[in-house]
């Protein structure tokens, strides 16, 4: 109940707050997931540029795709893309999970378990994204003949050779 000044009898003393590193830590994480969640989308919904021609999705291909033939790089563009428009249930869950995100961030006081778990959730459906992609390629160079999978191979070791120069 509250008394003629106004304040409770029993104050509620305030709720302990995480450390700043640990909430700038949460921050920056949450920043680098929405990244590489825009990047993937961007590549696999845009249509535009080729992973080879150094547009946005050649931030995040990496080595192995690169070292794919221009036209295996496009049938497997394809093949991704399709694979993500049949998943796109889960970009409704990974909306979801920005909005609890941001609710977690409201709220007073700060539940840092919260955050954490919200970040954990869209943790697991960028792993979604990437395990789709995985797939893809697993599949593709499955199919390969003995000497494809070598010229790849070798290819795979130039990128790799290129990116230390």
């Amino acid at each position: 109940m509250v008394g003629q000044t106004g304040h409770s009898p029993n104050p509620q003393p305030p709720a302990p707050r995480s450390p700043r590193w640990m909430r700038v830590t949460l921050v920056l994480s949450l920043a680098l997931n929405l990244l590489v969640v825009g990047a993937i989308l961007g590549a696999a919904l845009s249509g535009g540029g080729k992973w080879r021609g150094g547009g946005h999705s050649e931030r995040f291909a990496g080595p192995l795709t690169r070292a794919f033939s221009e036209e295996d790089q496009r049938v497997l563009k394809r093949r991704m893309t399709m694979a993500y428009i049949s998943e796109r249930d889960g970009w409704g869950a990974h909306r979801a999970a920005i909005k609890n995100l941001a609710k977690a961030l409201r709220q007073t006081p700060y539940d840092a378990e919260a955050t954490r778990v919200e970040m954990e959730g869209m943790r697991a459906l960028l792993g979604q994204r990437f395990d789709t992609a995985q797939n893809v390629l697993a599949d593709h160079i499955a199919k390969m003949s003995d000497a494809d999978r070598a010229i790849l191979a070798d290819s795979l070791e130039e990128e790799l050779r290129r990116r230390r120069r």
